[in-house]
């Protein structure tokens, strides 16, 4: 029994010890490896340092030219309508029509024309009354997912429309959080 343990790690030793001519095949890639890189590099054509200098000439002159125009437009800022103006509606807190146990905390806003409505917070009160009445009367089922909202908000925006005799340009939905 001692005999036949001594001989399993005598080849476990052996296992563990790499002799040189084992070594010589992986020496001989990594050298190959080596010298293939160093030829290939040394070969293969290299870019005209000429045409390089050009080429980075005209990209420069083409960037300062974007940079310059991109600059005018950002001083200008975005092209405005003073006459819009966003307004934010505070938030609604109510119980859906269905579960009556489910709430949802509603918070929006309107962009109006401020040439043609002159109180606008008796017409935010208004709309925000209505957000609320069409909550209490919608179920959870029918604005869950994507197309619910999007129905949701097509809702919305058209009941402010209409409250407002088509003068609120959008109803925008920043937060909307179901419990």
């Amino acid at each position: 029994m001692a005999s036949h343990k001594q001989t399993q790690t005598s080849k476990k030793a052996r296992a563990a010890s790499v002799s040189a001519p084992e070594l010589f095949p992986i020496l001989a890639v990594t050298v190959s490896a080596c010298a293939c890189g160093v030829l290939a590099g040394v070969y293969l054509p290299q870019p005209d340092s000429a045409s390089v200098s050009a080429q980075a000439v005209v990209s420069n002159g083409a960037e300062r030219v974007v940079e310059a125009r991109e600059a005018s437009e950002i001083d200008k800022g975005p092209p405005e309508n003073p006459a819009l103006k966003l307004k934010e509606l505070p938030p609604v807190i109510t119980n859906l029509g269905e579960p009556a146990s489910a709430w949802v905390r509603l918070q929006a806003a309107i962009v109006y024309d401020r040439t043609t409505i002159s109180e606008i917070d008796i017409l935010a009160s208004q709309i925000q009354s209505d957000i609320v009445g069409f909550l209490r009367a919608t179920s959870l089922s029918s604005i869950q997912g994507a197309d619910g909202l999007r129905r949701l908000h097509e809702d919305l925006s058209d009941r402010a429309a209409i409250r407002s005799e088509r003068r609120v340009k959008e109803f925008i939905i920043e937060t909307i959080v179901f419990q």
